[in-house]
């Protein structure tokens, strides 16, 4: 069952759906990032610092990777009509600049009561487990 837009409601979304893509942060996307919230972190802004701190290159803020939530409630589950109500994220290995990072959701709980999902999310970048959390989200038709 959808709405007459063909967004999806709460019914189309039992526990065990998943939602997957791979995306990748680029210089640019990272230098737009420190502008706009001000984390200016040479470990997130200087090649060279982060390498001499035994790093591969520039990592990734975190906080872009959780944008990435943004478009599993908005764009993928449950969609237009969906809302972020909370997300827990955890970052246990560093991203790097340009390197492909593969999103796994799944709903792991629905409640026709309170029209919320709950998500499991983890993110995948070279072979390891980079990001992994919990996303909260209600669902209005």
């Amino acid at each position: 069952m959808t709405t007459a837009t063909g967004a999806p409601v709460l019914a189309d979304l039992p526990v065990g759906r998943t939602a997957e893509w791979t995306f990748s942060i680029s210089d640019a996307d990272m230098d737009t990032f420190a502008a706009l919230s001000g984390d200016h972190s040479p470990l997130h802004t200087d090649e060279a610092f982060a390498v001499a701190r035994g790093y591969e290159g520039r990592l990734v803020h975190g906080a872009l990777l959780s944008a990435q939530l943004s478009r599993l409630v908005g764009m993928e589950m449950p969609g237009p009509n969906g809302m972020t109500v909370g997300f827990t994220m955890s970052f246990p290995k560093p991203v790097y600049v340009d390197r492909p990072v593969t999103v796994r959701a799944e709903i792991i709980e629905a409640s026709e009561a309170a029209s919320m999902i709950v998500m499991k999310v983890q993110m995948r970048s070279d072979d390891r487990l980079v990001a992994k959390g919990r996303v909260e989200a209600i669902v209005r038709a």
